[in-house]
């Protein structure tokens, strides 16, 4: 596993650089953004290499990203210099927090690692796609990269989180294959330390101590990334046996039947079992972090979550100024503004999902502050802080313009959801434990939250943010807006979403009366957390985003992604904050204190068995040589083609055009392309309509491939090859089973034959 060491290495190394940065720019913050250096120092890399790179004055290579690495270490050994006695006082007086903080680095990335050296072949579920944009952001020419499932065209997604694992993979020296599970455990390793940073401040903000700090982060590790919902208690039932059909049929969770007996093993027999756990609501994705690392798939929204935490991290040090909000303050801290615009425009550029997010939590963060400062005067603060934010999110924009520039999204518009909503039930099992220790939180804190005057412009603003979503769905309803079929009572919606507004409204008025009470501090920035999150959830049972998949799947799974990260923050910092109201009201010996912390037991004890059984079940299923070759799966049950990646890898100028069969997403089809980073006439054709919103970009093309391979007329098979640009044809088992072989020998005639082991593969590279 030399791989994994290397790349350590260089991540180590992107920390490094990363860290006098972080060190300026996180001055509020009690670890002063140690735990943020990675990432931060990762993201300023990348955005340097893409702008130089889309220059077109450098080609995309490994020389130009490490001259780009040269430039930013030198400015970083600059930095350091002139605050070198800061930073060394820092080591000396936070040396526990530092080697603490390199430990669940290390401890993370090593663990996932490990643990994708057991499953590591990339072939299932969104794997290929994924494995595609990595090698198109290496392997390009110049950015923005080539499509490699559809040539001519450029990528048409947001593909910053595949360009920064591609920083990675070509600082390292690694190949990809490799590089897809290394970049799934630095996901891991950044997002772990990130989130124990995040509420190790929260906490130290408050004055709590070192030890109740690293608990409460460290916590808050183990609730975003090693814990399940509750739908693995559900399985731990179902391989017992237990359970009657009845039962089964009100959990209402598809594929947990009644079980026809007892597993023989402490873990289900079933293929795949695990995957039900995100498929709780009917219709919908509900992933989870572990969950999403256990699958293996480096999407977009997983890559987000390092980058995240650092949003919110850059968006606390922000909430934390002592000077007054406005004009002035932009013009005094032009770098912490300027780094505030780059960590948020980057999030559209990983996951435009998590982009408006953030934006929210800024708005609310810094009218809080302004808030505070106004002395609750809520229109003096409104304006301050909207002069600030409007600010720091344009710059967000400006700064990834060329981004935007050949992005397609397939989105047109938001609709009412008309609909049935979740089940209380189902939201009981994604959410429970989080859901729990939130509204706990929540109900604590309103015992110390201040009398002051302002409650009924803090009551108003609670109404507003926590009313308006629902009042803007009856509205709809009323005006016929929302689509028809399968309606669902507006009662019953309403009992639902109730409880919600409830809390979104709670949350909202308690930090609003902290920040115009003066009381501004990590709690009221915690509430903010909990509110978004809690209206994340409430968003989907009202409103879902319009795609090619017309429903609220996609919506579900974006937005609880989101939710899930943020109350695994705000529960964090909520468990220590209930724990020591408890203590220091000497509750936690009192019946229903004991019975709090019994509640909070038993809903962990339930979200440990499917972490440690999914895991088992996983590496049971592969039974191969450990390795982090995400293609040994290919090289040991499909070696013709594994060889003709290599070739194809070693050989074909980076942009040639290769030429394979076209067939179903979700298969092997468009293997090569995928594998190389070549873009082909036509991959996965629903992926490319998902991309772009409209067939036209590729209509025709997969009729034009059969045509390239089944016609036997030279000449008619060089108009085609010249259309698009063709420079090698692969015929292999793959082509031949999709068109057969009798027109496969005239690609003699279009060039020369470059390539054919022993096994019946060909590679043809066709003339000038």
């Amino acid at each position: 596993m030399l791989e994994a060491f290397v790349w350590l290495i260089a991540l180590e190394a992107i920390g490094l650089i990363g860290l006098p940065f972080a060190f300026l720019l996180f001055r509020r913050l009690p670890d002063r953004g140690w735990s943020l250096s990675k990432p931060f120092g990762l993201l300023l890399v990348s955005y340097l290499f893409w702008l130089v790179v889309l220059s077109r004055t450098v080609p995309n290579s490994r020389w130009t990203l490490l001259a780009v690495v040269v430039a930013v270490a030198a400015v970083s050994a600059l930095l350091f210099s002139l605050h070198r006695q800061e930073l060394a006082a820092f080591v000396r007086r936070e040396v526990r927090l530092i080697l603490l903080a390199e430990v669940v680095t290390v401890v993370f990335f090593v663990g996932w690692t490990a643990l994708r050296a057991q499953i590591p072949a990339i072939f299932h579920t969104e794997q290929p796609m994924d494995f595609a944009f990595l090698n198109a952001v290496v392997r390009s020419p110049s950015y923005p990269p080539l499509d490699p499932w559809l040539s001519g065209h450029v990528v048409s997604y947001y593909y910053f989180g595949y360009l920064m694992m591609g920083v990675l993979t070509m600082l390292s020296g690694v190949g990809t294959s490799v590089g897809y599970n290394l970049g799934l455990g630095t996901v891991a390793a950044l997002a772990s330390v990130a989130a124990f940073g995040l509420v190790y401040n929260l906490v130290r903000m408050r004055k709590g101590s070192f030890a109740a700090a690293v608990m409460a982060g460290l916590a808050s590790v183990v609730m975003l990334l090693l814990l399940s919902n509750l739908e693995g208690a559900l399985e731990l039932l179902h391989a017992r046996g237990l359970g009657s059909a009845g039962f089964w049929g009100v959990v209402g969770v598809e594929g947990l039947a009644a079980p026809g007996g007892a597993s023989p093993s402490w873990a289900s027999q079933e293929s795949w079992w695990w995957w039900r756990a995100s498929r709780v609501i009917p219709g919908t994705i509900a992933e989870f972090p572990f969950f999403s690392l256990l699958l293996g798939d480096l999407h977009p929204h997983v890559m987000s979550l390092p980058f995240v935490l650092l949003a919110l991290g850059v968006v606390l040090n922000a909430y934390a100024t002592h000077r007054r909000l406005g004009l002035g303050w932009l013009q005094e801290h032009p770098w912490e503004a300027a780094a505030l615009a780059l960590i948020l425009g980057s999030l559209a550029f990983i996951n435009l999902w998590d982009f408006p997010t953030l934006a929210a939590v800024l708005v609310a963060a810094l009218g809080l502050r302004a808030c505070h400062q106004s002395r609750g005067r809520l229109r003096e603060a409104a304006g301050r802080a909207a002069l600030v934010t409007a600010t720091i999110l344009a710059a967000a924009v400006v700064a990834f313009l060329p981004f935007y520039g050949t992005f397609q999204s397939q989105a047109s518009g938001i609709l009412p959801l008309s609909g049935a909503a979740s089940r209380p039930l189902h939201l009981f099992l994604v959410w429970g434990l989080l859901g729990f220790l939130g509204v706990s939180f929540l109900v604590v804190q309103y015992g110390t939250v201040p009398a002051h005057r302002s409650w009924r412009r803090a009551l108003a603003m609670a109404g507003v943010v926590a009313l308006l979503p629902v009042v803007l769905w009856l509205l709809a309803r009323a005006l016929g807006i929302a689509p028809g079929g399968g309606a669902s009572p507006v009662g019953g919606r309403l009992v639902l979403v109730v409880p919600f507004v409830f809390l979104v409204g709670g949350a909202v008025f308690s930090a609003t009366v902290r920040a115009c009470a003066g009381r501004l501090g990590p709690t009221a920035f915690a509430l903010v957390l909990a509110a978004v999150a809690f209206l994340l959830i409430l968003g989907p049972e009202l409103f879902f985003l319009v795609d090619l998949f017309n429903s609220r799947m996609n919506t579900v799974f974006k937005l609880y992604y989101q939710a899930w990260t943020f109350l695994a923050v705000a529960s964090g910092y909520g468990l220590y904050y209930v724990a020591g109201r408890l203590d220091h009201s000497d509750l936690f010996r009192r019946p229903w204190g004991l019975a709090w912390w019994s509640v909070v037991a038993v809903l962990v004890a339930a979200s440990l068995y499917y972490p440690a059984a999914a895991i088992y079940s996983r590496v049971k299923e592969d039974s191969g040589k450990a390795t982090l070759d995400g293609l040994s799966h290919v090289a040991r049950f499909s070696p013709w083609e594994y060889s003709a990646i290599q070739w194809l890898q070693a050989n074909a100028p980076r942009g040639s055009v290769v030429l394979e069969a076209v067939g179903d997403d979700y298969s092997d089809f468009g293997r090569i392309s995928a594998s190389t980073g070549l873009p082909t006439v036509l991959g996965w054709e629903g992926h490319e309509l998902q991309w772009r919103g409209s067939e036209l970009p590729f209509r025709g093309r997969r009729a034009d491939v059969k045509e390239l391979y089944t016609t036997q007329d030279v000449e008619q098979a060089g108009k085609l090859v010249r259309r698009y640009g063709v420079k090698y044809v692969v015929v292999g088992p793959r082509e031949r089973r999709q068109y057969g072989s009798e027109g496969m020998a005239k690609f003699g005639g279009l060039g020369e034959l470059v390539f054919q082991p022993a096994d019946g593969v060909a590679i043809y590279q066709v003339s000038e």
